[in-house]
């Protein structure tokens, strides 16, 4: 806070972001969701806040951030500049003839903060892996990035 309280002086603008989409007001319900505050999101000062969602502003509304952003997803852009790049195509016919036809389907999967302070525990975290072995298991034609 106190560092943004100097840059303001300057007239600087502060961003903070969330950078993923991991938060109270995805799994829990509206009655319930102040439960799920953490003091890593106590007493910020910032101009700007950008999330995924407007529905996170009413959590971080008792901060002092003067605009809430729903942008959305800041990682699309980045894939849609991926997707455009020539040598995106050859990455993935080299990939392609690695694997030998192998493999018909490919999934990402993505983890996330797991622990005693938020919302999925590392018993979810450990059931996550498992069904990821399962799957690839039962289905050996399919590839799982992680």
């Amino acid at each position: 806070m106190i560092r943004n309280m100097v840059l303001a002086q300057d007239g600087t603008k502060t961003w903070f972001y969330l950078h993923s989409r991991h938060h109270s007001d995805l799994f829990a319900p509206a009655e319930v969701k102040d439960q799920y505050c953490h003091t890593i999101y106590s007493f910020l000062l910032y101009d700007n806040l950008a999330v995924w969602s407007n529905n996170i502003e009413s959590m971080m509304r008792p901060n002092r951030i003067k605009r809430f952003l729903g942008l959305g997803c800041l990682w699309s852009e980045h894939i849609k500049e991926i997707e455009a790049q020539a040598d995106f195509t050859d990455l993935r016919r080299r990939y392609e003839q690695k694997v030998k036809g192998k493999i018909r389907k490919m999934i990402g999967v993505f983890d996330t903060t797991f622990g005693d302070q938020v919302i999925l525990t590392s018993e979810d975290m450990v059931v996550f892996a498992q069904s990821i072995l399962r799957l690839l298991n039962d289905f050996p034609d399919v590839e799982v990035i992680f």
